[in-house]
């Protein structure tokens, strides 16, 4: 018999409960359980929504003739679990190629290849005008050629130069002419309000990721009056004799108390025609000072001497024709104060060697003598020798004259 709510496929008898037991899958100690459909061997979940749950299948030891079980939200036991198609694996796939992609268009801003080769010309150029504009030497030498004199780019060099005159109106043109990976500028700029032109070559690098090298027209600063002096140019010592410099105002130099430079001693360099030919080396108060005190020690102990012989040059001969002059007898004086104010030079060709210009006092000489045997007093009637030039290199430790 089949209910009408609860129809029951044909051949189908339900079981009695017995009192006291409970269905397979229910819970012991919960008294007797009416369960409505049939008994299977097993424990069944509520069927759900899952949209991956298999239709079941009779077990082994279930009742002959049944027809299969609903659709249940769990595989019957023994069963496999059927997988679900997971996509984290392709999302995680597109993350890191999207990674990749970001990472190599950072890197190519970053060594250049987003810019024009123009543009990355004139970024250099650009930085390195601002660098030297700040005073910043390793900055400027950063971006020069192995090829370009670097020995008077340095800190104190440029910021000196900018204290006595700033760089200002920086212009960065472009390009005047263009080779293979090589520009050529012509940078407008002003120093104490003098307008100024540098020609800048840029030469980009094989190595995209390396700075443009740039060679700037150097200036040269003409020293030739200078030979064998310690040259400065803003208080640092140049080891070159003809120094190259950049843009900028400098102040020639010597490293030396004994010596200066006539004014005009100061040069602004704002183009690249040769300067400093009118520079000039000199004597300071100091060396002259130094100089007349050495050459007037000098000649006072040359006059103190006996001696036929002198040391400064005024030696008397042993004897003129029939007068014979007698050894330790000779008297030299001279009025020594007119050596206090003798003109000083230095030497055209050797600044090193500073000299006597005109003519120096005269010396007055009185000696015995012998004439046919018989003793007798002597004195030269056309004064005798005299003293002419006198020489001192001003750049040795300790002051020597030299008589010419």
């Amino acid at each position: 018999m089949t209910s009408p709510h609860n129809p029951q496929p044909p051949g189908f008898q339900p079981g009695p409960a017995s009192p006291g037991s409970a269905p397979y899958g229910a819970l012991g100690g919960q008294g007797p359980t009416q369960h409505p459909g049939p008994t299977f061997q097993g424990p069944y979940p509520q069927p759900g929504p899952n949209p991956y749950a298999q239709q079941s299948t009779p077990q082994p030891g279930g009742l002959p003739g049944t027809h299969p079980g609903p659709k249940l939200g769990r595989p019957f036991p023994g069963q496999a679990t059927p997988r679900k198609k997971f996509t984290v694996p392709l999302l995680i796939g597109g993350g890191v190629a999207l990674i990749v992609v970001i990472a190599l268009i950072t890197y190519l801003l970053a060594s250049g290849f987003a810019k024009s080769p123009k543009a990355q010309a004139q970024e250099a150029v650009q930085k390195f005008m601002t660098a030297l504009a700040a005073g910043k030497a390793e900055d400027v030498k950063s971006y020069l050629s192995e090829s370009v004199d670097r020995s008077l780019i340095t800190d104190a060099v440029l910021q000196e130069s900018l204290k006595k005159a700033p760089i200002t109106d920086i212009k960065i043109p472009e390009p005047k002419e263009q080779q293979k990976e090589v520009f050529a500028f012509d940078v407008g700029y002003a120093i104490g309000g003098k307008q100024g032109i540098l020609p800048i070559e840029a030469t980009l690098p094989q190595n995209k990721n390396e700075t443009p090298k740039l060679k700037p027209e150097m200036t040269r600063i003409v020293l030739r009056l200078f030979e064998g002096l310690p040259v400065t140019v803003n208080g640092v010592k140049s080891e070159q004799k003809t120094p190259t410099v950049l843009p900028g105002t400098y102040t020639i130099g010597i490293d030396n108390q004994y010596y200066t430079v006539e004014e005009p001693n100061t040069v602004t360099v704002t183009d690249t025609i040769t300067v400093g030919k009118e520079l000039k080396p000199a004597l300071s108060e100091t060396g002259t000072t130094a100089f007349r005190a050495k050459l007037k020690e000098t000649v006072e102990a040359c006059l103190a001497e006996k001696t036929l012989a002198s040391s400064c040059k005024l030696t008397v001969p042993a004897s003129i024709g029939e007068y014979v002059f007698q050894e330790g007898t000779v008297q030299r004086t001279m009025d020594t104060s007119g050596l206090d104010s003798v003109k000083l030079i230095l030497n055209a060709t050797n600044p090193t060697i500073a000299k006597t210009s005109g003519t120096l006092p005269k010396v007055n000489y009185a000696f015995g003598c012998t004439k046919a045997g018989q003793p007798t007093s002597c004195e030269f009637s056309r004064g005798g020798p005299q003293l002419k030039v006198a020489s001192i290199d001003m750049t040795k430790p300790e002051l020597t004259v030299s008589w010419l």
